[in-house]
């Protein structure tokens, strides 16, 4: 039986009440079942293998397909706002000390085995000032990498209107 929030308690369950902090259009999550109230919490292997098939998780990768999902399945602003700040967070607790490259073995533990790496310390603080920063930049590359999915999308229109013109001729 599933546990309800209460004002003492929280469950990290209790995080995957869909709706609230937990959204639809994850980077490594199944998307919650039409009318249920949880979704899954396990982290999805094919989802993970996805965005993680180079040596390191960018800033631009993770961008990239938050614009990818967020086309395919729109978020309301809220939790846009929750997707860019959650992978802010990983960038930049996993990354900083890498130059913002993340090697996707530490995050296949994290993410999979729900640890840290072994042997991972954490290097600084995180705040929220640095934490909205950095989900600015994500929001920034997401916006230039629909502008560049609009353009190629214009461009294949344009293309296939001049063949059927060709066609007609």
């Amino acid at each position: 039986m599933m546990r309800e929030a209460t004002s003492s308690s929280l469950s990290l369950h209790d995080l995957a009440t869909h709706g609230l902090i937990e959204h639809n259009a994850s980077l490594v999550h199944k998307d919650a079942e039409p009318g249920h109230k949880f979704a899954p919490i396990r982290c999805d292997t094919k989802l993970l293998n996805q965005l993680l098939d180079e040596g390191f998780l960018t800033l631009n990768k993770v961008a990239r397909r938050r614009e990818e999902l967020e086309r395919a399945a729109p978020l309301d602003i809220m939790h846009q706002e929750v997707a860019r700040g959650e992978w802010a967070l990983v960038l930049d607790i996993f990354g900083r000390e890498h130059g913002g490259k993340i090697p996707v073995d530490d995050l296949r533990v994290w993410l999979k085995q729900n640890r840290f790496p072994e042997g991972w310390k954490p290097t600084h603080e995180q705040g929220l000032l640095a934490t909205v920063s950095e989900a600015g930049q994500i929001r920034k590359e997401m916006n230039k990498s629909r502008k560049e999915y609009e353009n190629s999308q214009a461009q294949a229109a344009t293309a296939g209107t001049r063949g059927s013109a060709d066609v007609a001729r």
